[in-house]
């Protein structure tokens, strides 16, 4: 059951790693900069299947010093390192640590929503009383959002629920 999917996810997250690493050597530096930041992920959500979080949190720390090394540009797309690492933190039930990488987000992306919605999610265990802040927030963020957006249920419910 259980055992057989995280064998499968590994063997899938392995041969990912070592298809990107294969590649890496071909790109130029720039190029190759970037996506070491996604073998280091890759090696954090191993580690994370293989229940070693400690090894998963430096792998994401590492991660977050090569991907915060240069300003942000494009869109806001993509879960960032830090955004990884606080979402892993909330599910070893660290909130407080989780809400301080939110924050640290929030400095470099502000109002970004996955931010936000992380840094609620925590806040409503570590410090409730500025939960509802975030959940403003992201709630003014998605104002005209599908009524299928993940999260968007959740942080009209807290805003409800503090009036």
């Amino acid at each position: 059951g259980q055992a057989a999917a995280v064998g499968k996810n590994v063997a899938q997250l392995e041969s990912a790693r070592q298809a990107l690493v294969g590649v890496l050597g071909k790109m130029d530096k720039e190029a190759a900069d970037d996506w070491k930041v996604s073998v280091l992920i890759l090696d954090s959500q191993l580690a994370e299947l293989r229940n070693q979080p400690k090894t998963a949190i430096e792998v994401l720390r590492k991660a977050i010093a090569a991907d915060e090394a240069v300003p942000p540009s494009g869109p806001a797309g993509a879960i960032t390192p830090r955004e990884r690492l606080g979402e892993l933190l909330l599910r070893l039930h660290r909130p407080a640590d989780a809400l301080k990488e939110f924050r640290a987000s929030l400095e470099n992306h502000p109002r970004r929503s996955r931010s936000l919605l992380g840094a609620a999610r925590a806040a409503d265990f570590a410090e409730p009383k500025s939960a509802r802040d975030y959940y403003s927030q992201l709630a003014a963020n998605w104002t005209n959002a599908d009524q299928d957006t993940p999260g968007l249920a959740e942080a009209r419910a807290a805003v409800q629920a503090s009036r």
